[in-house]
């Protein structure tokens, strides 16, 4: 039966309560070693370092979904779709705005709420692959959902850095923990791993809709700002 790293961990632990302190780590020293390798004394990371920049980059992330979920509800609208689903998702990501929240309630707040964006993108396309004409109102709305769509594909983003410096953190972390320790740092750290598998695709995916966006704009003469122009406005914040 193939063990997972997660299961092999619990194994070596509960097996370390029942023998000597000695034994068990001479025993299990190559299990220990499959599932991360055996402590060292210098990590080359800090946990409370990874946890404040995991809780902002978390924070900046979530507020650049909530963003980005407003400009789909404004280019549903303008495109004359529902924006009930929409809605309900922008409000879960508000509900945990601020410190109270762990970054994993955010992290899976932002989870929860991508099956809903990814489903109001696709309404979206097939929407401007119609071209149908927009009165005057919804040009409107359609310019204003425009700017705050790349602004928030931008400001995801600027985070894929910090997240690729959490996920070497991580790492570390996890190879110099002790035995005992490693299971909790494993969980600690998965938020930045769940952001990881999730954000350069999003950030990739935005600027491919975005052109989408830009194309439908240019055949009706509706003004959307460009790239450089969002990129402006946002200054060289985070």
């Amino acid at each position: 039966m193939k063990i997972s790293p997660v299961g092999k961990l619990a194994l070596a632990v509960a097996l370390a309560s029942t023998l000597g302190g000695g034994t068990a780590r001479a025993q299990f020293s190559g299990l220990l070693q499959s599932i991360g390798g055996v402590p060292t004394s210098n990590s080359g990371a800090n946990k409370a370092d990874f946890g404040r920049l995991l809780n902002k980059t978390a924070a900046y992330v979530l507020g650049a979904r909530i963003e980005f979920i407003g400009a789909q509800i404004d280019l549903s609208a303008a495109l004359g779709l529902k924006t009930d689903a929409l809605t309900k998702a922008s409000e879960g990501l508000r509900a945990v705005e601020g410190d109270s929240s762990s970054a994993g309630d955010k992290v899976k707040a932002i989870t929860d709420s991508s099956a809903v964006s990814e489903s109001a993108r696709k309404e979206e396309s097939a929407r401007m692959a119609q071209s149908d004409e927009l009165n005057a109102e919804s040009r409107v709305k359609f310019g204003q959902g425009s700017l705050k769509f790349i602004k928030a594909v931008i400001l995801e983003k600027r985070q894929i850095d910090s997240i690729q410096q959490l996920v070497k953190q991580g790492k570390a972390l996890t190879a110099s923990a002790n035995f005992m320790d490693k299971l909790t740092i494993v969980r600690s750290i998965a938020p930045a791993t769940q952001l990881a598998s999730m954000v350069p695709g999003d950030v990739q995916e935005g600027f491919t809709t975005f052109g989408e966006i830009t194309d439908y704009a240019q055949k009706h003469n509706i003004t959307v700002p460009s790239t450089a122009d969002a990129e402006k406005q946002l200054g060289d914040g985070p």
